[in-house]
């Protein structure tokens, strides 16, 4: 089984930006630069057929090349407790469409991408068991997040490799977005 996502993946002075955001956060796993990317569809464990109709079908994907620019920090958390702080990317209204067209794909393929409402970003940091409170992240939410642009030329088919050191992640397939 090979557990997928479909991403578009960080340029290197975009990612010296967010490490330089990564401290003074307790209990925080941050991720590394190789970890740093920007979820479109995660598609979960596929057979390898599944996996290549998902990489044929990502082939067709059309969308122009995106001018992306970071935004401020957020996170995620379940009942008052984070598991992930994230750096927002935008603009939302262009990264969404693509994140359809890619899970339109991935769906045609005949693979059961997760069902969650997209929200562009990148994660910066996790957080096992209990995390921080989320009112105790207040003054890492205030940080101020350095105007960094880019264009994101390039659709990433993942593979993502679970270890005790955390997730590390390959490349599969690359599509050019033009």
């Amino acid at each position: 089984m090979h557990r997928l996502f479909v991403g578009l993946p960080v340029p290197e002075p975009v990612a010296d930006v967010l490490v330089d955001l990564m401290e003074d956060v307790p209990d925080a796993r941050w991720q590394s630069v190789e970890q740093l990317h920007l979820t479109l569809c995660f598609i979960g464990e596929v057979d390898r057929r599944l996996g290549n109709a998902v990489a044929e079908g990502l082939a067709d994907v059309r969308g122009g090349a995106l001018d992306l620019r970071l935004g401020p920090l957020g996170l995620f958390a379940h009942r008052g407790r984070v598991h992930t702080l994230f750096a927002g990317v935008g603009p939302k209204a262009g990264l969404a469409l693509l994140s359809a067209k890619v899970t339109q794909a991935v769906r045609a393929a005949q693979a059961m991408p997760e069902a969650r409402a997209f929200v562009p970003h990148v994660t910066i940091a996790r957080f096992g068991g209990r995390g921080p409170a989320e009112a105790a992240m207040a003054p890492v939410l205030a940080r101020a997040v350095p105007a960094v642009a880019w264009r994101a030329d390039e659709l990433v088919l993942y593979e993502s490799f679970m270890g005790s050191g955390g997730s590390h992640y390959e490349a599969v397939a690359r599509w050019p977005l033009h």
